[in-house]
């Protein structure tokens, strides 16, 4: 740090929308449909494979098991898409944790048709 809170790098730090190929200034760079779907499959499958209770929604996937185990098929999720080539991978997690388990059921099961 140099006593104003820099750590010397912030010169090197360039957002997504800075970097993007020419002729696309003021984009994020991102990845075509026709290779996040198949990624997307692949991911859904290693759940699948784990024997976990899951289901798959339109922008997520609830699962349901012990902590540990949970957190280790993320980072399998992970790697799965940096093997597809992904550059970079950000898994957003939420965690339904307490002393009494509660099951996707209980929570969403009223209103499935």
């Amino acid at each position: 740090m140099d006593g104003q809170g820099n750590n010397g790098h912030e010169q090197d730090y360039q957002p997504a929308a800075r970097r993007a190929e020419p002729g696309q200034a003021g984009q994020i760079a991102s990845t075509p449909e026709v290779k996040v779907y198949p990624t997307v499959d692949r991911v859904i499958a290693l759940i699948k494979d784990s024997g976990i209770k899951y289901t798959v929604w339109p922008l997520e996937t609830t699962m349901e098991d012990e902590l540990d185990r949970l957190l280790a098929i993320v980072k399998e999720a992970q790697l799965a898409c940096t093997a597809a080539g992904a550059a970079r991978v950000l898994s957003v997690v939420k965690v339904d944790y307490g002393t009494r388990d509660v099951t996707i059921d209980e929570k969403v099961g009223q209103y499935r048709a």
